[in-house]
């Protein structure tokens, strides 16, 4: 599955891992399966200290997308709660608030006493153009995954390695 993964496949990596396995199973319970664990996650090192430092110098928002149950899971796992002011799990609102469209991020920007705006992301298909268009300043974290390394529609101004770098092009 995670060869699967890093070929760039997303929403049928169960069939298609079981398909190359000559495997046949429902689909369906496994998608059930996965969606509704509760995953055994904890945020990394420097994720913390970058969401402990950003708190520190104002209000933190996370706009996620993906099925509202499994948003909620991964956010309970992390304690997410603990470090932002705002959570917006777009599939909330319907699947049609997904990245690249502009609510989620209208949506923090209403709840937020800000001025300016930054947001981190690390897919460039889909996590920069609205924020680009809405004016906000954009961080790209890169990653060793051949996914987010196919298609880059709309690019964010800054690019660094890792979530440690972003203080050095911090708006």
């Amino acid at each position: 599955m995670l060869d699967v993964l890093d070929e760039g496949v997303r929403h049928r990596i169960f069939d298609v891992s079981l398909e190359r396995l000559g495997i046949e199973f429902p689909i369906a319970r496994l998608v059930e399966v996965y969606r509704s664990h509760q995953p055994d996650i904890h945020l990394s090192a420097t994720a913390h200290e970058a969401l402990t430092k950003a708190r520190s110098l104002g209000e933190v928002g996370v706009i996620t997308d993906g099925p509202s149950k499994v948003q909620w899971a991964k956010i309970r796992a992390l304690q997410l709660e603990s470090y932002v002011n705002h959570v917006v799990v777009n599939d909330d609102y319907g699947a049609e608030t997904w990245k690249p469209s502009e609510a989620g991020f209208l949506r923090v920007m209403a709840a937020m006493d800000a001025q300016k705006f930054c947001y981190i992301g690390d897919n460039p298909e889909k996590d920069f153009e609205a924020p680009t268009r809405l004016g906000w300043t954009t961080i790209r974290t890169t990653v060793d995954n051949p996914m987010y390394q196919r298609k880059v529609v709309v690019d964010a101004q800054f690019v660094v390695s890792d979530l440690s770098g972003i203080w050095e092009v911090w708006p």
